[in-house]
């Protein structure tokens, strides 16, 4: 019969090295495949948050308008 082989210290932390540059890369990659989508659903929020701010602070003079 073999001896399964023996793994050292170094051979898992290498192992974990491995897994964690390979996840890196793997999100690295998808950003960079889809940065213009990114970017435009960001300016999409931040325009969008614009507009309720704005909205926000003109609900007490547009409701003013049907009061009197």
């Amino acid at each position: 019969m073999s001896t399964p082989e023996e793994h050292t210290w170094g051979d898992i932390i290498n192992a974990i090295i491995g897994t964690v540059k390979e996840v890196l890369y793997q999100v690295a990659s998808f950003i960079k495949e889809n940065a213009v989508t990114i970017a435009e659903a960001m300016v999409g929020i931040a325009i969008a948050y614009f507009v309720y701010r704005k909205a926000r602070r003109m609900l007490p003079v547009v409701s003013g308008f049907f009061r009197a």
